[in-house]
């Protein structure tokens, strides 16, 4: 199958590499990448090399603390500063461990994997690596090395539409095919019909504070083990270790999260159904709104919200900011707090009556995600804080709203065929 300048049917099987994580193999290619879909890509492989943060899961173990900083030769220190000097402040900006130390450890980090790399790519013959997303700087500058080193990177991403794949490394919008007329269509009544993304279905205020539980008790212990244990008593800094402390870390008070948000008047809502302004937050930290943001100055996603919110504020705008419904109890309390504090901001609860009321909202105001098309396929009219792969010719600033206006019947089915040009089916 050919995707883009990739003829994956053109490797052997001890030429692809994949990236796997903690759950291991099985979960990965089942799970992550989907089995149909790298089957479809490779077929005839019977088995699959694979690279890993964590070591004794994958073939090999991205050992990048063996060296120190003595230790990097000349020709490390080429390939760094053709490939990743330039970059440096994107690289740190974006990942949500580097961007919390300080400046000179994180660049003595991407210094050190850079040399990793540069020699594991000269030891072994891979010509084609196989990674999900980009969500840390470790694959960040894994993928530097090997574009220049000549090895092609295909991104294995899904999609908001169950059955499909986009190949992007950084949210960049790439053409892959001509859809059919008939697949177009489909896609079309699809966002029309308003479905819920595949993995929100049987999403639940309930499964919501499950799911924080777990994860609270999850960070208790990879706090103890990977960052207490491993990092801080044994040294260990790669990025599970090092940065430990900073991922799903929830606390009692952001599960009582209720209180924040609004009582929202339904007759209230459709009186003002023209004039209010749609906003539904993402989860956060992701790579939709770090790695994907065109500028990564606005890698962190709240500073850019609330400064859209000032803007909005400034202009008498009423904006309507409604919970990620597979987010609730996970975002820190403080951005609630935060987020009250604007007196033209209204929190929506993502399983309330209102929720269901928002999409008859005249404006939505979105970063990435589905609900932007949906909306612009129903007669909304949508603008976004930040470019995004969808957003060319189709989506304005959010400067703009006051001019913006609806999709026309030809625009929309344009931006559905642009949609689908860029990911391919797997």
């Amino acid at each position: 199958m050919r995707i883009e300048d990739i003829d994956t049917t053109a490797y052997r099987q001890d030429e692809v590499l994949f990236f796997i994580r903690i759950k291991g193999k099985a979960h990965f290619f089942d799970r992550i990448y989907g089995r149909t879909a790298v089957e479809r890509l490779f077929p005839g492989f019977d088995d699959y090399r694979t690279f890993s943060e964590y070591p004794g899961i994958a073939d090999h173990y991205i050992d990048f603390d063996t060296r120190t900083l003595a230790d990097l030769r000349a020709g490390h220190y080429d390939v760094y500063n053709r490939c990743i000097h330039p970059e440096l402040p994107s690289i740190i900006a974006r990942c949500r461990g580097l961007r919390s130390i300080p400046f000179v450890e994180a660049k003595e980090l991407v210094l050190l994997h850079t040399a990793f790399f540069v020699e594991f790519l000269r030891q072994h013959p891979y010509r084609l690596i196989v990674i999900h997303v980009i969500d840390n700087y470790v694959l960040d500058v894994a993928i530097r090395v090997a574009r220049d080193a000549d090895v092609k990177v295909l991104v294995l991403s899904e999609f908001f539409i169950q059955g499909y794949r986009r190949n992007t490394l950084y949210g960049e919008y790439r053409h892959a095919r001509e859809p059919s007329p008939e697949e177009s269509t489909r896609v079309r009544e699809y966002f029309i019909r308003r479905e819920k993304s595949f993995w929100l279905k049987g999403v639940t205020a309930l499964t919501c504070a499950r799911l924080a539980l777990y994860v609270q008790a999850a960070y208790a212990a990879r706090y103890f083990l990977r960052y207490l244990i491993g990092y801080k008593l044994r040294g260990n800094r790669s990025y599970e270790y090092r940065f430990a402390h900073l991922f799903g870390s929830i606390s009692p008070r952001d599960l009582l999260v209720d209180r924040y948000f609004d009582a929202i008047d339904p007759a209230w809502l459709e009186a003002r159904r023209d004039e209010l302004i749609y906003l539904p937050l993402h989860v956060y930290p992701e790579a939709n709104v770090d790695y994907w943001m065109a500028d990564f100055r606005h890698a962190d996603y709240y500073t850019g919200l609330y400064e859209a919110l000032s803007y909005l504020r400034d202009r008498g705008k009423t904006v309507l900011v409604k919970e990620h419904p597979g987010f609730l109890y996970l975002r820190e309390w403080r951005v609630y707090e935060m987020l009250k504090r604007f007196d033209n901001v209204k929190l929506v609860h993502p399983f309330s009556p209102a929720a269901r009321q928002l999409d008859s909202l005249r404006y939505v105001m979105v970063w990435m995600g589905s609900a932007g098309v949906e909306a612009m396929m129903n007669g909304r009219i949508v603008v976004s804080f930040h470019p995004n792969y969808y957003s060319d010719g189709f989506v304005p600033h959010y400067h703009q709203i006051d001019s913006a206006r609806p999709l026309s019947e030809e625009e929309k089915e344009r931006l559905v065929r642009h949609i689908l040009a860029g990911v391919y089916p797997a």
